[in-house]
């Protein structure tokens, strides 16, 4: 486990009103895949740095396990090299000197107590099976794809066993098809081995499909922390529900009749809304996922929005739609297909009240 409290940093020459990490305390459990997501700048690189090591903190504690690896009060400052942890970072920082055995025995042949030499090429090989590298393990580490070089340095940072893993943006360099694939094993190799590992991202879709936790922070603090699902559909900052992910930010009004909440927008109602403690009148905020709606091309007969196809995109698995509605344009996505429907079509949105997320008006 990894303990966080109070932890503060401030760079020189920055806004003192700001301090790149903000006082924030929060606990990795043994075995998550913890996420640190956010926007530049709001001290989640920061914060993995200081753990690691690599940066100081000016104020708090870090304890990974039972062991305190910095405290401010107590002067305790536990140098990277010897604290429990391994380092995957954004770029590869593979040698070009050494071959893909040799970058990922690295680590055991430096420093002052080294392993024997069949323990090295013992662990060596192990990781490099761990990330599928085995035949490659002649080859200059250069001569290899961009995804491998990355399973070099993810076996670099495991080949010494450490108790946490901590990635920084390690996937930010790989075009989009291999840095879906290197996530998934980058997922499966922490689920495997069991180990707890601290991932940092700026990409929300990375961060919903690989964390067991998602701390989402702004402005060296913390926005919000949980479960993927629940950081998604069910978050509780207006913040939150527009940076995961897409939404649709309405404004609106409560009106409770007959036991009943529903919610008055420029579009049209939101009837059934999931909600006890609204009250007739509050003026609300609104949000609804691009996929909760149902798209008509035809009116149905119950109360739905009308609206104007502005463009679409195919994705494949989904049409993205923007339509036009009251003055604004709404992200909709259909999954059944909706071939035909082109610019200036009109057609009918039903929103699902069970999604909507309310939130009171600021």
């Amino acid at each position: 486990m990894i303990t966080i409290r109070g932890l503060f940093k401030r760079y020189p020459g920055r806004d003192i009103t700001r301090n790149a990490v903000n006082g924030i305390s929060f606990k990795v459990p043994d075995g998550q895949l913890f996420t640190l997501l956010g926007p530049s700048g709001c001290g989640k690189t920061t914060t993995l740095r200081m753990i690691a090591g690599l940066e100081r903190p000016d104020a708090g504690e870090i304890t990974i396990g039972d062991k305190h690896v910095y405290d401010a009060k107590q002067h305790i400052a536990v140098p990277a090299n010897k604290r429990p942890i391994g380092m995957v970072f954004q770029s590869y920082a593979v040698w070009p000197h050494m071959t893909v055995f040799e970058n990922v025995s690295f680590p055991l042949t430096v420093g002052k107590n080294k392993p024997a030499k069949d323990v090295v090429r013992e662990k060596t090989e192990r990781a490099l099976e761990l990330v599928g590298l085995t035949e490659y393990a002649s080859r200059p580490a250069t001569a290899l794809s961009g995804g491998q070089q990355q399973r070099v340095a993810l076996a670099r940072a495991l080949v010494r066993e450490p108790e946490i893993l901590l990635l920084d943006e390690p996937l930010s360099n790989l075009d989009a098809q291999l840095r879906e694939r290197m996530r998934e094993e980058i997922r499966e190799v922490q689920q495997k081995l069991g180990i707890t590992a601290v991932y940092v991202t700026h990409d929300q879709n990375e961060a919903l499909a690989i964390s067991d936790c998602i701390m989402l922070m702004e402005h060296g603090q913390i926005v919000e922390l949980g479960e993927p699902q629940q950081i998604y559909r069910s978050p509780r900052s207006a913040f939150t529900a527009t940076f995961v992910g897409v939404a649709n930010e309405l404004t609106g009004t409560v009106e409770r009749t007959a036991g009943a909440t529903n919610i008055m927008t420029s579009h049209g109602s939101v009837s059934g809304v999931v909600r006890d403690d609204l009250i007739h009148g509050q003026s609300v905020q609104l949000f609804l996922r691009p996929e909760d709606f149902v798209l008509h091309r035809d009116r149905p007969a119950k109360d739905v929005w009308t609206g104007t196809v502005s463009f679409c995109i195919y994705q494949g698995d989904c049409w993205d739609y923007h339509v036009e509605s009251a003055g604004t344009l709404l992200r909709v996505r259909v999954h059944k297909e909706k071939a035909g429907l082109k610019r200036g079509d009109v057609v009918f949105l039903e929103p699902d009240p069970n999604a909507a997320v309310v939130m009171l008006a600021p």
